[in-house]
């Protein structure tokens, strides 16, 4: 019997039993996961001061991308702009063809 503030509770038998359940669960979900025991596992984790770095260098990376992806939508609009403006039509390099003549001519 287990007595918590004066009442009294019958302490259960299953106990052991669910324990050992748990324990199988976990070892099993370790072995799927590539890991031999619970010892394999835990060496294989971080200390805490290196997660907490990662996690920060994560979190710096992904506001990085978002500013390029911001950047990047804001240069795609501005070059549809301009090009809606339709300037001309003449490819790029009869343009500068056209230059070079024009320099040519004025000398």
């Amino acid at each position: 019997m287990l007595s918590l503030c004066g009442k009294t509770k019958p302490v259960s038998t299953s106990w052991p039993l669910q324990l050992e359940s748990a324990d199988e669960s976990f070892l099993a979900r370790l072995k799927l996961s590539g890991f031999a025991d619970e010892g394999n596992y835990q060496s294989s984790c971080l200390p805490e001061t290196e997660r907490k770095q990662l996690a920060q260098q994560a979190q710096t990376l992904a506001d990085e991308r978002n500013e390029i992806v911001s950047k990047e939508r804001e240069k795609t609009q501005t070059l549809e702009t301009e090009r809606q403006k339709k300037i001309t039509e003449e490819p790029l390099e009869a343009l500068k063809n056209a230059v070079v003549a024009l320099a040519e001519t004025q000398r």
